[in-house]
């Protein structure tokens, strides 16, 4: 758990050093680009890519393609994901398709009251593992100001790589209802999110 926080924090932050990095056809330092270095945002949404909040960074690496990454807090633990995007409009708005890996980091000692075979409805304590899932999503992106700052809405699917198990550590059995609550909160099935990030 602590390793994927780790290495979703160094994926994040070596995108951005790659982002600043100047473009060597700049012609000056003070020419304003055609399009953003790149773009730092947060979104929201059920199986959204970093989670319920977190932190999203999109870099145009050729015209109309982008890459993204981005870490965020889910049901499911710490949430981390890379995405490869392709837009039909230029300037990295409008209409785009998507797709790539989400990773839950999963948890450690989480306490819930539900209900078990030989106790009823009792205190337990469990650890869930980490899930992987692919992912592919459509977006509607919105320029929003002078800036090229921009809204989004997106729509997609999420697919689940690996079973989402987990273990009772306090020893208890839960029933077939608990079961099935426990793995609603595992990530995977359709994506509705919407998002808002800044043009740097």
């Amino acid at each position: 758990m602590r390793k994927t926080f780790l290495i979703s924090i160094f994926i994040c932050m070596s995108a951005l050093a790659f982002a600043q990095k100047p473009a060597e056809n700049d012609k000056s330092k003070n020419t304003k680009p055609s399009v953003a270095r790149f773009f730092l945002g947060t979104g929201t949404g059920f199986n959204n890519q970093s989670g319920i909040i977190g932190l999203k960074l999109e870099l145009p690496v050729a015209t109309n393609v982008s890459i993204g990454t981005g870490i965020g807090a889910s049901t499911w633990g710490n949430k981390v994901y890379l995405e490869a995007r392709y837009y039909f409009n230029p300037g990295y708005k409008g209409w785009a398709i998507g797709a790539g890996i989400t990773n839950s980091s999963g948890f450690d000692n989480m306490k819930a009251s539900l209900s078990t075979v030989y106790y009823g409805t009792t205190d337990v304590t469990l650890s869930g593992n980490s899930i992987t899932n692919f992912f592919v999503a459509g977006y509607r992106v919105w320029k929003l100001g002078r800036n090229r700052n921009r809204f989004y809405i997106e729509a997609g699917y999420s697919n689940r790589l690996n079973a989402a198990t987990y273990n009772v550590t306090s020893g208890q059995t839960l029933t077939t209802d608990a079961d099935k609550t426990v793995k609603v909160l595992a990530p995977g099935g359709l994506i509705a999110a919407v998002g808002f990030s800044f043009a740097l």
